[in-house]
This record gives structure tokens, sequence and C-alpha cells, in this order.
């Protein structure tokens, strides 16, 4: 089951804003009834420049879109990421331990200086009730989307990608490893670009801000994601960014990623509960973005 942006709009040019304030976004409260945790990677490969990315075939374009799907009862959102990923692009990978900037308290179990904290949050509404506009908080759901930035182990996807999708949003799914310019033009459409180091809008070459960007366009969220997530890892000093946590930084970590491993076949869910096929589709009804972005 997938389904549909709330809001969306219909053109290809770079978002403009002429709001001169800002208005604090008013607290929300949800029952487990109503929220669904997911978690999503921005892998790469740093040797290639490149960034593992996903597309659903089957549509008319073709839409691109990072690995992402539900955490399973009691599976951690570092586990979901890991085998997510696995699920909707084939592709073995480990969490990668990072400096990024990030509010969580530290602990006096950690003792390094990079962590596997995630990386972007996506909160995004949607209807409990398909192809309805829900008329209070109890007709939505809000999907928490976690994603962490990875590191692909081995550029051979695995023989067995693809058998274990039960359900039609998978049918057509791909993945690739591409250059992360590309990616993020492919991403958003053609819509942003990197030039000079700098990712800009196509049509008149200003600055993204990721602040500007209308959540409810995810695949234009994603572009701006992979830009940011690889000025992290190309920020590692050479040889650094290779995936492996060292046990005074994560050790719970390398034991989560060869649970991981020891499973014979990826498991998969019907319905919303696997895949990409619980997100926004970028397909059928969906538009991109005609909001507005700050002068």
């Amino acid at each position: 089951m997938s389904y549909e942006p709330i809001n969306s709009g219909n053109s290809s040019a770079a978002p403009t804003s002429n709001i001169p304030t800002f208005t604090t976004p008013q607290p929300l409260h949800f029952p487990s009834s109503s929220f669904v945790l997911s978690a999503c990677t921005l892998s790469f490969h740093p040797p290639t420049r490149s960034i593992l990315i996903v597309t659903d075939t089957m549509h008319n374009p073709p839409y691109w879109f990072l690995p992402c799907g539900r955490k399973e009862i009691n599976e951690s959102l570092s586990n979901c990421a890991i085998r997510e990923t696995f699920v909707n692009a084939g592709y073995r990978i480990n969490l990668l331990p990072s400096t990024h900037e990030t509010l969580q308290p530290s602990s006096p179990y950690f003792s390094g200086s990079k962590h596997t904290e995630v990386f972007w949050i996506l909160l995004h509404p949607y209807s409990a009730n398909c192809g309805q506009l829900p008329t209070d908080l109890t007709g939505l759901v809000m999907d928490l989307s976690h994603y962490f930035l990875g590191v692909v182990e081995d550029t051979t996807r695995d023989a067995e990608y693809g058998k274990a999708y039960v359900g039609r949003a998978e049918e057509g799914y791909d993945s690739a490893l591409v250059e992360v310019e590309e990616a993020v033009e492919l991403l958003s459409a053609g819509r942003m670009e990197v030039r000079e180091q700098e990712l800009i809008w196509k049509e008149d070459g200003s600055d993204v801000l990721w602040e500007d960007i209308d959540a409810s366009d995810v695949a234009l969220m994603e572009a701006v994601m992979i830009w940011k997530g690889w000025g992290e890892v190309a920020a590692m000093p050479q040889g650094e960014a290779i995936g492996k946590a060292t046990e005074s930084e994560d050790e719970s970590l390398r034991g989560q990623t060869e649970t991981n491993r020891t499973r014979e076949k990826p498991t998969h869910h019907h319905g919303r509960s696997g895949g990409r096929n619980h997100r926004p589709k970028r397909g059928r009804g969906w538009k991109p973005y005609k909001g507005k972005r700050h002068a």
C-alpha cells in the first residue's frame, strides 16, 4: 500500500519565497497507533565518490530515492537501516562512524570522537485513509524517518536481490551506485546541480538552503541530504571512511551489523510495512513542489 503526499504542487523551478517571518511549529502528540518509525541510509562508497540509490522502473518516468523502510517490532533503528538497505538495494553496508554535529548528549560509555547517531530526520504526515484528506489529528499517521550515514562494504550486488519481494510496490525496484553529483540531479529531477563544490538551483544558480525545502517533496529533500552527507564523508581523513566501528566508538553497532549478516534472506513485509511502499510515492499522483524559496 502506498500513500500520496497531502500537499503537492507542480513546477520545475527553484522554490522562492517572500515570507518575512518565521513561526515556531506547534507541538503535536500522537498515540502509538498513529505513528511509525522508519530508518533510511545515505550509503556511500568513498573510493568512487558514489552513493547507493534505488529506482522504481515501473513508473514512467522512473523516479529515484534512498533505501528506507519501516522498523520491525523490537528492532533497533540502526539494525533497521542496515536491513532495509539490503532489502531495497541488495548491498551490504555498515553504518559509518563520523563526527557530524548532534544534540544527543555524550555518555560515560562513549570514549571516541566518532558516533553513528541519526544524520537527518524527516517527519511526514499522511492520511490514515488513503485517498481521503484527514479532517482532524485522528485521520493522520506520522512517519518519522531516520537517516543514517553508511558505507557500502562490497560493490557487488547480492545475487538474491529482489527475490524476497512480496508487494507490487517493489516489483520494479532496481538499485545502483552512482556518483554523488549525478545522484543529486537524479533525485532532484534536474532542478539542482553541484557546481564548483556548491549545491545550487540549476534555474538561477542560487545556493540551495535545506531550510527552504518543502519536506513534502521527499526526493528534493533527499537530494540535499546526499550532498550534505557527502560533505561529512569527504571531510574525513583518507582511509577513515571505511565504515568499521572500533570498540571504543561503537561496540554495539558491530554486534548489530553481525546479527544482520546472519540472516539467510532479507525479511520483507506485506502492505505498507516494508521497503519504500510506505513512503510518499514520487509517481502516481506525485508532483514536484512549486512553493516559494526565501529570497
